[in-house]
């Protein structure tokens, strides 16, 4: 489970520095404090609706060392429109 926002938000209050941003907008559904992030699919991102072939093949290229490390699956590319 990652617990990122409770451990942030500790951190915060351990070093008594005002809470400046909500959580994070990237996700379509208010996100839980503590998640499964393996659990989520492409509908949870709300973003995602701007990317195409060539920027998922990007992401997937630059990250694919986190994919393997952190057991996340890659998003198929061709599951994306050709061009935006």
């Amino acid at each position: 489970m990652s617990t990122f926002e409770i451990d942030y938000l500790d951190l915060l209050q351990r070093y008594q520095i005002p809470v400046t941003s909500e959580m994070t907008t990237n996700t379509s559904a208010v996100p839980l404090l503590e998640c499964d992030p393996h659990s989520m699919n492409a509908q949870d991102y709300r973003y995602l609706k701007f990317y195409d072939q060539a920027s998922i093949a990007i992401v997937n290229r630059l990250l694919k060392m986190d994919f393997k490390y952190f057991g996340y699956e890659m998003l198929n590319p061709r599951d994306f429109p050709d061009s935006l």
